[in-house]
């Protein structure tokens, strides 16, 4: 049993210096302003989901950033972390690391006439240089 901690230390140690993690780590601290602690939280439940699964997060944000495949990659990997603790941790991660977790967009207003007619005009500010009661 020994053997396995001293093994799991080592892999965890190995996380710990990937360029992923320090990435996701160094947003959680400086962008999302989480505490010292708030993050080791995280780094813990992340590296557990990845124990448990079997997976490499360096190679988790490699194949979903850079593989021919990566939005099935993706769709894999939040599919697998969404009924677990970890599902907001992954996304998180992801995210830190350059990996659009929310879908691709299919269209954007180009206009404030058409983000008025499809999304409404509580999304219009009133210092634009046209009447609100135009719209």
């Amino acid at each position: 049993m020994q053997i396995m901690k001293e093994k799991d230390a080592d892999i965890l140690m190995q996380w710990s210096s990937y360029a992923s993690i320090q990435r996701w780590c160094h947003g959680l601290l400086h962008l999302t302003g989480l505490t010292p602690e708030e993050v080791t939280d995280r780094l813990d439940k992340l590296f557990q989901f990845c124990m448990l699964q079997g997976f490499d997060p360096e190679t988790v944000a490699a194949e979903c950033r850079q593989s021919p495949d990566k939005l099935a990659r993706r769709m894999f990997y939040l599919q697998i972390a969404r009924d677990t603790p970890a599902n907001l941790i992954v996304q998180s991660f992801l995210v830190h690391n350059g990996v659009n977790v929310f879908g691709d967009l299919i269209c954007m207003p180009r206009t404030l006439e058409q983000v008025v007619a499809e999304q409404g005009k509580q999304w219009v500010r009133p210092q634009y240089p046209f009447d609100r009661a135009e719209l």
